[in-house]
């Protein structure tokens, strides 16, 4: 009787073994370290995403306090300027109320041949003593040359008048104005 082997359980056998080397390799390659890893990563996004919106948040905050500091900047400009023109001021201070504020103001704009309608007035206490005046005007006239012209002598011949904002703009081939005077008086 010949002894030969049969190549198709040399195959298996081979195969079996091969089975089972890879079943091992899988048991032995370490986890732990690569769910560690994956735990660190995820802790570290959420950190910085944390972080990233506390800092948006704290930019925010930063603008608001430079936008805080300007209006202050120019508020302490504004007093430095009343003080200074209340010392070189005669009769009428920058600061000194006025009665006839409104009639003056429509008066200026029939000198342009321009209809000075009521304004929204607003009123504020700055601080004890002092009151801000604002004078809000929506002007509408085919002439820009009288519109600018009204603005330019209400700051003119008006002590302490300043423009406040000012929105220029062509509707229906008219010029139309949406100004804001403001005014710091005196309070009694």
């Amino acid at each position: 009787m010949s002894t030969t082997p049969d190549p198709t359980q040399h195959e298996d056998a081979r195969l079996t073994l091969s089975g089972l080397a890879a079943q091992g390799a899988r048991r032995n390659r370490p986890r732990g370290p690569v769910l560690l890893a994956g735990v660190l990563l995820a802790g570290a996004s959420l950190y910085a995403g944390v972080q990233w919106l506390s800092l948006s948040s704290e930019q925010g905050r930063v603008e608001r306090e430079r936008s805080r500091a300007a209006r202050v900047l120019q508020a302490s400009a504004d007093l430095s300027a009343l003080r200074a023109g209340a010392e070189e001021a005669g009769s009428e201070s920058e600061t000194e109320p006025i009665s006839d504020i409104l009639a003056r103001l429509q008066r200026y704009g029939g000198e342009f041949g321009i209809e000075i309608p009521f304004p929204r007035d607003s009123t504020r206490d700055v601080r004890p003593g002092l009151r801000e005046r604002r004078y809000t005007y929506t002007l509408s006239d085919a002439s820009i040359g009288s519109i600018l012209g009204w603005v330019a002598a209400v700051t003119d011949r008006v002590p302490g008048m300043r423009v406040y904002s000012f929105n220029l703009s062509v509707r229906q081939s008219r010029w139309q104005l949406i100004v804001e005077f403001i005014r710091l008086e005196r309070t009694p």
